[in-house]
């Protein structure tokens, strides 16, 4: 994204903010989303925040002007947040209290392996395809996740609601079975 608004002609400085807005709406939002966690079910929230990951790609390329590159970051950063915390309060219901740093080990692990193979393939796409293509391209994928979601019944479970709080930590007096 940096890559292609530099090619756009955009100032260091705005694809700063950009970035910024994208990452700054997601921490803005810790609080409630932690709260949402814990009381809704995670498709609840996964679903929604596929659905803004596309939204936020589609938005970003609907005018092409330094607002909408902002707004539709800001809207994806969302999204993502809203994607990837209630999977990792997923991985903690299903593990054991002890188990919790193991498992968030491996969600981050693979996460990053993900995001290296992604860089990857999006370089090769982009080398191929163009880079406007392979954002589009994402932005769609994350629809089409969204879409093969609703159906799901495992997600649709309710939070850890009676804890009142996100924090694995907090949980350390209830045994997990």
């Amino acid at each position: 994204m940096p890559i292609y608004l530099s090619n756009l002609g955009m100032s260091i400085e705005k694809i700063g903010l950009i970035l910024t807005a994208m990452l700054g709406a997601g921490a803005v939002l810790q609080k409630p989303m932690g709260r949402l966690i814990d009381s809704r079910p995670a498709k609840h929230i996964l679903i929604p925040g596929f659905f803004l990951i596309w939204l936020g790609g589609f938005f970003f390329f609907a005018f092409k002007n330094f607002a909408t590159f902002l707004i539709g970051r800001a809207i994806l950063g969302v999204g993502v947040d809203a994607s990837y915390w209630p999977a990792i309060g997923v991985c903690a219901k299903l593990t054991r209290k002890r188990s919790h740093g193991g498992s968030w080990a491996l969600m981050t692990t693979g996460a990053a392996i993900a995001y290296g193979l992604a860089a990857l393939i999006g370089g090769f796409l982009t080398q191929t395809f163009g880079i406007e293509q392979v954002l589009m391209g994402a932005s769609v994928g994350a629809l089409i996740v969204a879409v093969l979601l609703i159906p799901n019944k495992f997600l649709a479970k309710k939070g850890t609601s009676k804890y009142r709080k996100h924090q694995f930590i907090h949980m350390q007096n209830h045994r997990h079975k």
